[in-house]
This record gives structure tokens, sequence and C-alpha cells, in this order.
């Protein structure tokens, strides 16, 4: 039990959208470690101060993909395996599978361009660490990357329902 969720609307979608993801994601063959990642999301999650709560779900999210052996290619070209410097921004493709060098992000349509400290978070976040912690547009900008790299490689095209609440977050201040 996590009493935790039931004192912050924002931690109980997020736990919600997490629960959403593992069920999307589960099927008859055995995941190793699927279990233990979105166990250590929700402890997580129940853990992070109210402020917290879209990074620790985002890294929980992330981790939970890693787990699954759909980690995005952040530090080599997702199509012709060159190369990115660590400390460059990106383009990212989801339908190829993460990053792209300049000479294939230039061939690539539906790229999205993602900054050098983005890349950093999702490693971290993909590595199991709950930080870096990330607000506002950064945050928004994190979890429609995400939605959108978990609806190529292994959504069913359904509507995501409590990750839409989730993303909304309609119940707080802007």
């Amino acid at each position: 039990a996590r009493p935790q969720f039931a004192l912050d609307v924002g931690r109980f979608t997020a736990g919600s959208m997490i629960s959403e993801l593992a069920l999307r994601a589960s099927s008859d063959e055995s995941a190793q470690g699927m279990f233990d990642s979105v166990e250590l999301a929700l402890d997580e999650l129940a853990r992070a101060d109210a402020d917290d709560t879209v990074s620790a779900a985002l890294a929980g999210a992330w981790h939970m993909v890693s787990t699954l052996g759909f980690t995005p290619s952040l530090d080599v070209c997702a199509n012709c395996h060159a190369d990115i410097p660590p400390d460059a921004d990106a383009a990212f493709s989801h339908s190829a599978g993460g990053a792209l060098c300049g000479r294939c992000a230039r061939l690539a349509s539906g790229t999205r361009l993602i900054p050098n400290a983005a890349r950093d978070a999702l490693r971290e976040w993909i590595g199991g660490s709950s930080a870096p912690r990330v607000r506002g547009p950064e945050a928004r900008a994190h979890q429609r990357l995400f939605r959108e790299f978990f609806s190529e490689h292994l959504g069913d095209r359904r509507e995501l329902k409590a990750y839409g609440v989730w993303e909304q977050g309609a119940w707080t201040a802007a």
C-alpha cells in the first residue's frame, strides 16, 4: 500500500499512468524485471515531493521502457550508428528509435530537436535514476516525447487515457 497517492492528485494520476503503461506493455511473454521496474516507479512516486511527481513518473516510465528492451538510442545515430557528440543537441526520431546524426536527420521526416540536457535526463531516467527534476515547459516536452515514443514502439494506438489526464495536469496552477 502506498497511502501517499491519496495525498496528492498529481501523484495519484502519475501512479495511474504508470499502471496503465504496465498494462499496455504486458503480454503473454515474460518481461524480465518489469515487475521490479513498476514497483520501483511506484515507490519513487510515493517518496517524491508533490512538485517532483512529474519527474519521478517520467523516470519510472523511461526505466520501464528500458526494461522491456525499447531503449532509445541517445549516443549513436539510430539509423547509421555514427557517434553523436555527448554535448550536442540532436534530432530525435520515434520511428528510427532515437537520436539521429546530422546527416540522417536531414534525410528523415518527423524529427524533433532535443537539447543535450534532455538527452542527459533520458540517460539518467533510463538507467533507473529519479534525477534530474524537470518542471514547466521542459516537463511537458518530456511528457510528449515519452508518449510519442511509447505509442510508436509499444502502443497499440489506443488512447492512453490515464496518461492523457496525467499529461494534461489540469489540476495544477498555471
